[in-house]
């Protein structure tokens, strides 16, 4: 039983580093991200305040192999916003090697007929144009009270898409924010994983 258990799992770890070889061979194309945060609204000129956040993703396994991803994100809210296309956001990912990661958009969530929570990206994206690769869309996180902001702790999710569909890779970053206030909390960050190996479970 014993020796059975371990060959299980002596072939389960070539898989592994077979899976693991493939995906070193494929290099993370590089884009110009301009083309796609051009659709964004740009933060305008003497806007105050503007509010930033950092992040970082590490390790992610992604059908391009391992990334670590550095997130920098900037906003200005003004008084008449009400939903997540109404703010100005600034918004760049790269990984460690810099090659950028593009920003599709922001989140807008809502809830369908039927009660099930949906998402759209704003403004709309067309994936018959996106090419594969990596890239980025922007959860604001803004929480309205008696029509006023009372909380902005936004994140960035990294999604892949090839065949021009999204896959199911997604991964969200806490973004940690340069001044940290009521209207700008810390967010509750994961706990960091062990260091070791990682091994498949039978």
């Amino acid at each position: 039983m014993m020796t059975g258990k371990i060959f299980r799992g002596g072939a389960g770890l070539a898989l592994a580093a077979l899976l693991a070889a493939g995906c070193a061979g494929r290099q993370l194309p590089r884009r110009n991200p301009r083309a796609l945060q051009e659709r964004m609204p740009g933060i305008p000129e003497n806007a105050v305040p503007v509010l930033a956040w950092q992040g970082r993703g590490n390790n992610l396994m992604t059908y391009w192999g391992r990334q670590d991803i550095m997130v920098s994100v900037r906003a200005w809210l003004p008084e008449q916003w009400r939903k997540p296309g109404d703010g100005f956001w600034q918004v760049q990912a790269r990984n460690a090697r810099g090659i950028d990661i593009p920003v599709l958009g922001v989140v807008d969530s809502y809830r369908g007929r039927s009660g099930e929570k949906l998402a759209l990206i704003v403004p709309e994206v067309n994936l018959d144009k996106l090419r594969d690769g990596l890239y980025a869309v922007l959860v604001p996180g803004v929480s309205r009270e008696n029509n006023q902001i009372t909380r902005v702790q936004p994140e960035v999710v990294i999604c892949e898409v090839r065949n021009h569909a999204f896959k199911p890779f997604r991964v969200a970053i806490p973004l940690i924010p340069d001044e940290t206030s009521a209207l700008t909390p810390m967010p509750e960050l994961p706990p960091e994983p062990p260091a070791g190996t990682p091994v498949p479970l039978p």
